[in-house]
C-alpha cells in the first residue's frame, strides 16, 4: 500500500507538485478504460542485470574513504559527467512522466506469453531498504534467493493499483481496486512468495510513507508477508538500476517473476491485460514444476 492523498485546492510549498501529479495520474486511470490496448511492443528479450546481485548492492551509502572523496572532488572528468547528468535532469519536465502515463497508462511493453529460459535470463538487481517489521536496512536479494517470487515495484498509488491487477479476485466478487488489493494481501502463497518494493519519489513522500507504516502493516495478517514489503532507500535506486529492469515511469506499476536464483523469468508493466494475467499465473505454475524437478535431480 502507498499513501492515498488528495487535495481539493492548490497547496503552496515543495510538496505541491507531488499531490498535483498524484491527482493527475489517478484521474488518468479513472477517466478511461485502463485496459485499452496501447501501441506497445511485446517484451522479447530478457531484462535485468548481468552480474549476480549481492545483498549489499545499491545501499545508497557512500563508502568512499576521505582520500577517495578528495580525489573524486578534484577529478575534472567526474565533474563533467555530473554536469551532463544535471543538465539532463533539468531539461526533463517535472510532468514528463505524468504526460506519458496519461497517453500509455504505463504500458511500455506487452508481457511475454512464455517465460525466459534460465540460461538466458538476467538478474533482478538488489534493492536496499527497511521492511514494515524491521527498521534496519537490508537487501531484497537475501529475501529472493532460494524462492520463487512475484516482485511488485511501484512508487505511486497508481502503480500499486496496476500491480494489483495481476491477481485474481474470488469468483463472484466484483473486480474493484479494493477487492484486487485484498486479493494481493491474502493470496495463498503455495510454492511462491510475494515481495513488494515501494520506492518513495522524494524525501517528503518517504517520510509520509514511514509515518503510515503501522496502517500498511495492519493489512497483512502474516508477519512474514509484512516483512517482505520493502520501503527502498531511494538514494540507492540509480538511473542505471531502473534502466536495467525498465522502470520507465514512476506512476506505473511493474511486476516480475523471479526464480530462486534471482533471475527475472517474466515481466509486465501497467494495468494487466487479461492474457497477461493468465500468462503470469501459467508461468508461476511452470516454474514451480521446474523448481521441484531441479531440486530432485
Amino acid at each position: 500500500m502507498v499513501l492515498r492523498a488528495f487535495v481539493t485546492r492548490p497547496v503552496l510549498g515543495p510538496t505541491s507538485t507531488l499531490w498535483t501529479s498524484q491527482a493527475m495520474a489517478l484521474r488518468a486511470i479513472s477517466s478511461k478504460a485502463v485496459t485499452k490496448r496501447v501501441a506497445a511492443s511485446p517484451l522479447t528479450r530478457p531484462i535485468g542485470d548481468e552480474k549476480v546481485p549481492l545483498a549489499t548492492d545499491n545501499s545508497g551509502v557512500d563508502t568512499r574513504t576521505r582520500a577517495q572523496k578528495k580525489a573524486d572532488f578534484t577529478n575534472y572528468e567526474r565533474h563533467l559527467a555530473r554536469r551532463r547528468e544535471l543538465t539532463e535532469e533539468i531539461s526533463k519536465s517535472q510532468f514528463a512522466d505524468i504526460y506519458s502515463f496519461r497517453n500509455t497508462f504505463g504500458k511500455a511493453w506487452i508481457a511475454p506469453k512464455a517465460y525466459f529460459r534460465s540460461d538466458k535470463a538476467l538478474y533482478m538487481p538488489n534493492f536496499c531498504g527497511r521492511t514494515l517489521t524491521n527498521p534496519d536496512q537490508k537487501g531484497t536479494t537475501a529475501t529472493l534467493a532460494g524462492k520463487l517470487s512475484i516482485v511488485r515495484i511501484f512508487t505511486a498509488v497508481t502503480g500499486e493499483r496496476q500491480a494489483d491487477s495481476y491477481f485474481y479476485v474470488p469468483s463472484g466478487t466484483p473486480e474493484t481496486h479494493d477487492s484486487l488489493h485484498a486479493a494481493v494481501v491474502s493470496v495463498p502463497e503455495d510454492g511462491f512468495q510475494v515481495v513488494d518494493i515501494n520506492i518513495p519519489e522524494n524525501f517528503a513522500k518517504e517520510l509520509i510513507v514511514k509515518l503510515f507504516i503501522g496502517k500498511i502493516k495492519g493489512q497483512f495478517q502474516d508477519p512474514d508477508r509484512a516483512n517482505r514489503y520493502f520501503i527502498a532507500n531511494r538514494k540507492g535506486v540509480s538511473k542505471e538500476l531502473k534502466a536495467a529492469i525498465h522502470l520507465e515511469n514512476k506512476y506505473a506499476g511493474y511486476v516480475y517473476v523471479v526464480d530462486k536464483d534471482c533471475k527475472i523469468r517474466w515481466a509486465a508493466c501497467g494495468h494487466a491485460l487479461d492474457e497477461e494475467r493468465d500468462s503470469m499465473w501459467r508461468v508461476i505454475a511452470s516454474l514451480k514444476k521446474e523448481q521441484t524437478t531441479s531440486s530432485t535431480v
